[in-house]
């Protein structure tokens, strides 16, 4: 089989190093809209914009029917010329699904409505827009999609901060002229359409237009297909608590909620995202051309890289949850920082249940993610009846991260029914070890001195680290889990 290139460990790392930094940017957005929107919109109308994209979120699965996890498996390690075939007429055939799904949502409007607005007439205007905004998003996508089959960790990088710089700028536009959710949903739209065309005018430039294959469809949908209940169940795991809480809270709750959803996510989205992005692709082209051994140790690093950046992470979340949502929003948002960690630790399980999920891609026994994935969206919603009633916010949290852990423990233990890749345990447990103390002395720290606001978070944040760093280095943590470097070159000589 016609490869690309030659793939390393340390070209995977230094990849993720490209998307590293363009996540901490384009999130740092996250952390500027928060405050502006919170501030700008409050509770309830932070909830609408939250409601918007959940239902964006809820039309996706429909429309890509699992054919992008079957292009990120069939197409890397394939000529340049078979790959733009099958991307073009792959793409072609996405966005006819798009238009005749968006055409039935529109007419299904105030139906729509009810379901995620709690209102069949208010906010029916929202739903062409949702509509609009679900075509822009899935151009982008599709973008981002050709370029992780060709390694281009810079050109998807260069997506994540244009869209980040051009968020914020209409953040901007909507305070300056006093504008509302309607108006900041619309220029969001116009950013991702306008970024969505120019990604694919580039893709023709760049790589050359051909003839779409259209053949590939059914062997993508073959693969695919199977996958669409694993879509729509991870939609569940995602978005049902909203949908629970819009029946036995209100609006402005689950504005709370969402904003503690957003900032548990967001953490693990900058840490996890870089190392997650490439992973797929690489693991599918070494797969394909038997190279096993480096498949393992890139699973293996990438699954240690993630441990030892998150579990402080999600532990310091813990402490400083709540100043940090002083800092970030008003006064009624704080409530709901205890949630930040809960949710962060429910997202990490999803992260490290993807990576086994992809393995059962590569063995094409897909529909086994399905299963999982399913099982734990059943879980989730019978935790969910049984929480939400009772505890609101807190038990939808507790409901979707309990289905997470689920997730990943059932999805671990069925890939390794076919093809077995070790972790590393003891630096796992080493990790947790060495966090919950730094989260354990930072928590004195915080509690016997009196730093607030901004300073205090930095100075907090400074002495996390600190601890942490030296816990590491008396545990010898890192020489004995994580050796990037030596294992690319040994790779290198082979």
């Amino acid at each position: 089989m016609w490869k690309i290139k030659s793939l390393n460990v340390n070209e995977f790392f230094k990849n993720a190093g490209f998307i590293a930094v363009s996540e901490v940017i384009a999130k740092l957005k996250g952390l500027i809209i928060l405050p502006l929107l919170t501030h700008h919109f409050g509770a309830l109308n932070y909830g609408i914009w939250s409601q918007v994209s959940v239902l964006v979120g809820t039309i996706s699965p429909l429309i890509i029917l699992g054919t992008d996890s079957a292009v990120l498996r069939y197409l890397p390690g394939r000529t340049p010329k078979e790959q733009r075939q099958c991307y073009y007429a792959w793409s072609l055939f996405i966005l006819t699904v798009a238009i005749f799904v968006g055409f039935l949502i529109y007419i299904l409007g105030s139906s729509v409505s009810l379901v995620f607005f709690g209102n069949g007439d208010k906010y029916t205007t929202f739903i062409p827009l949702a509509i609009a905004s679900m075509m822009a998003t899935i151009l982008v996508n599709l973008s981002r999609t050709w370029f992780r089959i060709h390694n281009d960790a810079k050109k998807y990088a260069l997506i994540n901060l244009l869209q980040a710089i051009l968020s914020i700028g209409s953040v901007v536009i909507v305070m300056i002229r006093g504008e509302g959710v309607y108006q900041l949903v619309t220029y969001n739209l116009l950013i991702d359409l306008t970024l969505g065309v120019v990604m694919q005018a580039l893709i023709v430039y760049r790589y050359g237009f051909s003839k779409p294959k259209f053949s590939i469809i059914p062997n993508l949908l073959k693969f695919g297909i199977p996958l669409v209940p694993a879509g729509f169940a991870m939609w569940g795991l995602n978005s049902m608590d909203r949908l629970f809480l819009v029946k036995y809270s209100t609006l402005t709750e689950i504005g709370i909620y969402s904003v503690a959803y957003s900032l548990g996510y967001l953490v693990i989205q900058i840490i996890v995202n870089p190392i997650w992005a490439m992973f797929p692709n690489y693991a599918a082209e070494l797969y394909n051309n038997n190279k096993i051994e480096q498949l393992e140790e890139i699973f293996q690093q990438s699954i240690n890289a993630i441990a030892f950046f998150s579990f402080p992470a999600i532990i310091g979340l813990g402490v400083v949850g709540k100043p940090l949502m002083s800092l970030l929003t008003t006064t009624e948002f704080i409530v709901g920082s205890g949630l930040i960690p809960i949710i962060a630790i429910g997202y990490l399980s999803l992260m490290f249940a993807s990576y086994y999920e992809v393995i059962l891609g590569l063995a094409y026994r897909q529909y086994y993610a399905t299963i999982s994935i399913t099982l734990a969206c059943v879980l989730n919603l019978i935790l969910n009846i049984i929480l939400i009633p009772r505890y609101s916010i807190t038990g939808a949290a507790i409901a979707t991260s309990s289905a997470f852990v689920f997730q990943l423990v059932l999805s671990r233990w069925i890939a390794n029914q076919y093809i077995i890749l070790k972790t590393n345990r003891s630096f796992i447990l080493k990790v947790i070890v060495a966090s919950t103390v730094m989260g354990c002395c930072v928590y004195v720290i915080a509690r016997i001195t009196e730093f607030q606001g901004y300073l205090g978070l930095l100075i907090f944040s400074a002495i996390g680290i600190g601890i942490y760093a030296l816990i590491v280095l008396w545990m010898k943590i890192l020489p004995n889990g994580m050796m990037f470097a030596s294992t690319a070159t040994k790779y290198e000589e082979k």
